[in-house]
């Protein structure tokens, strides 16, 4: 019987902890890994990848443009921004949240190049946040 009730408790125990998960934090300036879906916490918001529209390229021409957006929250706040490598140089895109301002990369990273580097570039589904100063 005691035994019983010592397991009991082990497994009642091992419940209440697996509700308590620590959420891992990204760090801005780094590399980070984006999935359909999948949250990624920073130290002042989230941001999810929620996914891709095609855009006409300009006048009328036969390409499109890949826009990728991402949402932004935290508590009750919500922004959407979207990224796309335009028509020209890839670059950081600059934006706005709760009174402070980002820059987001993808492809290639200015934020993280070394100082040999002008870009360093980033593999697929990497993307670089980076406080702007």
């Amino acid at each position: 019987m005691c035994r019983v009730l010592f397991l009991t408790i082990i497994i009642l125990v091992a419940d209440c902890s697996a509700g308590q998960r620590k959420i891992e934090m990204a760090e801005y300036r780094s590399k980070v890994k984006f999935h359909l879906g999948k949250q990624i916490h920073f130290p002042d918001f989230s941001i999810e990848f929620v996914g891709t529209r095609k855009t006409p390229g300009p006048g009328n021409a036969a390409w499109t443009i890949t826009e990728y957006l991402f949402v932004l929250k935290k508590d009750h706040s919500e922004k959407q921004i979207w990224w796309s490598m335009g028509t020209g140089d890839v670059g950081p895109i600059q934006f706005e949240f709760l009174g402070k301002n980002y820059y987001l990369e993808m492809y290639y990273s200015e934020k993280i190049a070394t100082s040999f580097q002008k870009k360093r570039r980033l593999s697929d589904n990497e993307i670089v946040i980076t406080k702007a100063e």
